[in-house]
């Protein structure tokens, strides 16, 4: 169910849905990213090209003169993108990131699946099968 309601989304819901995925993704790992722009050593010295902070949509200067604006700079000094969707692409200015970036680059391409198996597996944990009649219960 949750594969089919978040297929429906309209593309703008799709876009929100796949940020938030990612920053809970992000703090699950430990991997903070401050809910507004501040400061970062970790962000100056992986991210050069950027202005240091760290938070969302902070914009990164590409070599053709140009900038993207990745959904998150992290505290530990990386660039965060999301995708939802299965025909989610990066733009061509964020296809430029992955060179200058490096592993200091990542792409989360969340898939309406995805929100299919999370939404089965917190409910499946959740909510137990009543036992047979006859059996006891755990």
């Amino acid at each position: 169910m949750g594969e089919q309601v978040s297929n429906a989304l309209p593309n703008s819901m799709k876009g929100k849905l796949g940020e938030g995925l990612s920053f809970a993704k992000s703090w699950a790992r430990g991997e903070t990213i401050p809910p507004w722009e501040t400061s970062s050593d970790a962000v100056e010295l992986n991210i050069p090209t950027s202005a240091g902070m760290a938070g969302p949509q902070q914009k990164v200067s590409l070599p053709n003169g140009r900038s993207a604006r990745p959904d998150f700079l992290t505290d530990w000094g990386r660039a965060l993108e999301a995708k939802f969707g299965n025909y989610a692409k990066l733009t061509r200015n964020q296809k430029l990131l992955i060179p200058l970036l490096g592993e200091n680059f990542q792409v989360d391409q969340w898939l309406p699946r995805d929100i299919g198996d999370f939404s089965g597996g917190w409910f499946g944990a959740s909510f137990k099968p009543a036992p047979d009649q006859g059996q006891e219960g755990p």
